[in-house]
């Protein structure tokens, strides 16, 4: 009898301020078989924390939020966990945010509006790059 093979779990740590985005990210997150949510946090300070200490596959990093800020945070979190990618999370992305994000080392940024398909999508992009 052939051995099941396991599908790759792509380790993501969410952050947002608001508690109810993050509960439906997760939600929407962990529908996804190759997709595990390992931590959450509220601030940039705890994401650069979580990210040095779980050294995710992929962060999902809101941009405007109390203690230190997703622009802040996202070059501590590309320093402490280099293998770790980060996907801007943002209310309001104009290009000039997107571009600022993008030269921070973002492997992505997507709209908080995005419906669950291209938050999967932009996770798995992040994690396959």
């Amino acid at each position: 009898m052939a051995d099941a093979v396991a599908t790759p779990t792509i380790s993501v740590v969410t952050v947002d301020d608001a508690v109810a985005m993050q509960k439906l990210i997760k939600l929407m997150l962990e529908l996804e078989p190759d997709i595990s949510v390992i931590a959450q946090a509220g601030d940039g300070r705890a994401a650069v924390d979580l990210a040095e200490r779980h050294q995710p596959d992929v962060v999902l990093l809101d941009i405007a939020m109390p203690v230190m800020d997703g622009i802040e945070a996202l070059p501590l979190i590309r320093d402490r966990a280099p293998g770790t990618r980060v996907v801007m999370v943002t209310g309001f992305g104009t290009p000039a945010l997107r571009e600022q994000c993008a030269a921070l080392g973002a492997a992505d940024s997507i709209d908080k509006g995005s419906i669950a398909g291209t938050i999967v999508d932009a996770v798995r992009r992040a994690a396959a790059a």
